[in-house]
């Protein structure tokens, strides 16, 4: 069966499957060709699983070497990358970082302070040192760094908690 972009075969005996990418197989640079999240897809075609031995090998598109390893375990395609074409490898790593960051608003340009007046005293202001200081933890620590949602600090349970951490 074969498509306009890839070729998939399956051999008789049923115990290999290869995927070939077809418009990949010119000499062009890998760095030339559309942006790839993985390293496997970004630097090598020809990709076999076998199944009986469950291991997969594959060609390298920039030396042409076959580098082989288990089923599950796709780190020997970024050592080798990494190993034996270190600027390629860099090039495209900076790509998908840019590509990462570009469209994306920080969330520090998203959050806007909602300036709610309390009829209660017992609260912090907006521009206490306090409560600047327990918003920036909560956006560093629990959304960027933990990678919870923004809607966290709407949830009941959340509110519940921080009056107990923090009842002002």
């Amino acid at each position: 069966m074969a498509s306009d972009t890839a070729e998939t075969e399956t051999s008789l005996r049923g115990s290999i499957i290869a995927v070939s990418d077809t418009a990949n197989s010119t000499d062009e640079s890998p760095a030339t060709k559309s942006l790839e999240k993985t390293a496997r897809d970004q630097f090598y075609t020809d990709i076999k699983m076998t199944n009986e031995t469950k291991s997969w090998e594959a060609t390298c598109k920039i030396c042409k070497s076959k580098i082989r390893g288990t089923k599950g375990v796709t780190s020997n395609y970024n050592r080798h990358a990494k190993d034996f074409h270190p600027s390629e490898y860099e090039s495209w790593q900076e790509q998908l970082q840019s590509i990462r960051l570009t469209g994306q608003n920080k969330i520090t340009d998203t959050i806007t302070v909602h300036k709610v007046k309390h009829s209660s005293s017992s609260r912090y202001s907006t521009i206490h040192p306090r409560q600047v200081e327990l918003q920036k933890s909560i956006v560093e620590n629990l959304i960027i760094e933990l990678g919870l949602p923004l809607s966290l600090i709407e949830r009941s349970g959340f509110i519940t908690f921080m009056s107990n951490v923090d009842p002002k």
